[in-house]
């Protein structure tokens, strides 16, 4: 919860129980997704573990997996969720092209739609495109439309026309 020492007395714990594979996000419940990941809690890990051990924490790009795998060899689990909203081309190995957002950004709306009230679905894309605008970092009058969108058609318009039309960075740039 509040320091990462704390993870031994944890994994202790979970080495008692016939778990099948352990996810590690190594923060604290404090930090949440803020500051940096622990290394010496993932190397705890895959030394003291009974378990297989899947990693966790700020690999958005393909560079940053390269980096983790290397001080990292015995991994061969990593999840790269966040990753996936700000990169859906980071599961192929290949460079993020607009119309490859563009269709993951539609796919997702069309898929919630069939589940969720579009209300709610604006405000689950809302939620989600605070992943992918970080790619615009100079586009604040559009993420500003995005944010403040109070219909899914607002809120399509104005993630349409960034993706389109913004400036776009590339992932390893802009700050996790």
């Amino acid at each position: 919860m509040y320091d990462p020492a704390e993870f031994e007395e944890l994994l202790e714990i979970y080495n008692k129980y016939p778990v099948k594979e352990l996810t590690v996000h190594a923060r604290t419940r404090e930090e949440y997704y803020q500051g940096n990941v622990h290394n010496e809690s993932f190397a705890y890990a895959f030394t003291h573990s009974k378990a297989p051990v899947c990693c966790n924490g700020d690999l958005f790009s393909a560079k940053k997996i390269a980096e983790f795998s290397g001080q990292f060899p015995q991994a061969d689990c990593v999840m790269i969720g966040r990753g996936l909203l700000i990169d859906p081309a980071l599961a192929t190995g290949e460079a993020l092209q607009r119309e490859k957002l563009k269709a993951f950004h539609d796919r997702l709306i069309a898929d919630y739609l069939t589940v969720l009230a579009p209300k709610d679905t604006l405000f689950k894309m809302k939620e989600l495109s605070s992943w992918f605008m970080r790619l615009f970092p100079d586009e604040e009058k559009a993420k500003k439309k995005i944010r403040k969108a109070q219909s899914l058609t607002e809120y399509k318009a104005a993630a349409d026309w960034l993706i389109a039309n913004g400036r776009m960075e590339a992932v390893e740039k802009f700050v996790y």
